[in-house]
């Protein structure tokens, strides 16, 4: 009987363990899958404007020029996000690789993503 107990226990606290796990992924992964409407929620003050005009263009040169001289010089814009929705502020990306950096990950190579 004792040998039957010893495993039902470990059995217990490895199905523990295990599950814990699994609520820890689903948990994140469900962030993950989620990462824009959750954005919108968090970021509400950033991403929400007054009103945008999408007809001047000259707003957009405006603002590339605003967004490049906040970035500087060395740093390049190079993804432009426009939204349907007015209300919407325009996003600007930029990143960079690290050739040099050792690493095993993807991310271990990226020198910065703005």
């Amino acid at each position: 009987m004792k040998f039957k107990k010893v495993i039902g226990q470990i059995h217990l606290f490895l199905g523990l363990t295990s599950g814990l796990v699994v609520l820890i992924l689903g948990i994140t992964g469900s962030l993950y899958a989620y990462i824009d409407e959750i954005s919108e929620l968090v970021y509400a003050d950033k991403i929400k404007i007054e009103s945008r005009t999408d007809t001047d263009s000259d707003l957009l040169s405006q603002n590339i020029l605003t967004a490049q001289k906040a970035l500087g010089s060395d740093t390049l814009i190079q993804r432009i996000t426009i939204q349907n929705d007015p209300e919407k502020s325009i996003v600007f990306r930029s990143f960079k690789l690290d050739n040099e950096a050792s690493g095993i990950w993807y991310w271990d190579q990226i020198k910065f993503n703005i």
